[in-house]
C-alpha cells in the first residue's frame, strides 16, 4: 500500500527531531489530555445535562465501538512499520491497524459534545487532528485507520441525533439519578436492618 500522506508525516517526524518528539506526543498523549479535558467539561457542565444527552452519548459511544470492532475484522490493514520495514518512533502494537483507537476515542469525545457543550467541538477537533496526525507520523497507522476511525466516530453520531428519546428525558441528569437512588434505599430504610438470629 503506498500512502504518500503517511509517508510524509512519518519521514518529517524521522528526520527531523522537534517533529519527532512532537508526533510522539500527539500519538501517545493528547488523548489522555483530551479525556482529562472532557471529564473537566462534563463535571462543569453536570448541572446543565440531561438524560438525554447522557443518552445520546452512550449511544454514540456503543455504535462507535460495535463498528470500530466490526470493520477491524473486515478491513485487514498492515500497520505502516510493518509493510514499509521501518522503525515505528513509539511502542505500537502488532494487530491490525484499522481503526485507529486513539483517533476513534478522540472523534468520539469531540462528537459527544454536540450534547455537552458545542462551543468546544472547534478545541477539540484540533486536538482530534493532533492525534491523528501523531498516529501517522510514529508508523502506527495509515491514512486509511485514521480517517476510518473519524468515519466511525461521525456515522454514529448522526445515527445518535436521530435516536428518540422520550421527552421525560429532558430533565436534569443528577435530580434523575438521585431520584432513582432514593426510590431503590427508601424501601430498605423503611424496612430496617435484618433481625437478629436467635
Amino acid at each position: 500500500m503506498h500512502d504518500v500522506i503517511q509517508q510524509a508525516v512519518y519521514a518529517l517526524a524521522f528526520h527531523n527531531v522537534v517533529a519527532r518528539e512532537v508526533a510522539i506526543v500527539c500519538a501517545a498523549v493528547v488523548v489522555y489530555l483530551l479525556v482529562l479535558a472532557w471529564l473537566a467539561v462534563v463535571a462543569r457542565q453536570q448541572a446543565r445535562l440531561t438524560l438525554a444527552a447522557a443518552g445520546h452519548v452512550v449511544v454514540l459511544g456503543a455504535l462507535a465501538y460495535l463498528l470500530a470492532k466490526v470493520l477491524g475484522h473486515l478491513i485487514v490493514d498492515p500497520r505502516p512499520y510493518l509493510v514499509d520495514h521501518v522503525r515505528p518512533l513509539s511502542a505500537v502494537a502488532h494487530d491490525n491497524g484499522f481503526p485507529s483507537d486513539h483517533t476513534l476515542l478522540a472523534a468520539v469525545l469531540t462528537a459527544s459534545l454536540w450534547w455537552i457543550d458545542r462551543r468546544l467541538l472547534p478545541a477539540f477537533a484540533v486536538g482530534t487532528v493532533l492525534v491523528l496526525l501523531g498516529r501517522l507520523g510514529i508508523a502506527a497507522h495509515h491514512t486509511i485507520d485514521v480517517l476510518g476511525s473519524v468515519g466511525i466516530a461521525t456515522v454514529a453520531a448522526l445515527v445518535s441525533l436521530r435516536v428518540r428519546l422520550p421527552a421525560a428525558w429532558n430533565r436534569p441528569l443528577l435530580p434523575a439519578l438521585r431520584h432513582a437512588a432514593d426510590e431503590i434505599v427508601r424501601p430498605i430504610v423503611r424496612r430496617g436492618p435484618p433481625a437478629a438470629a436467635p
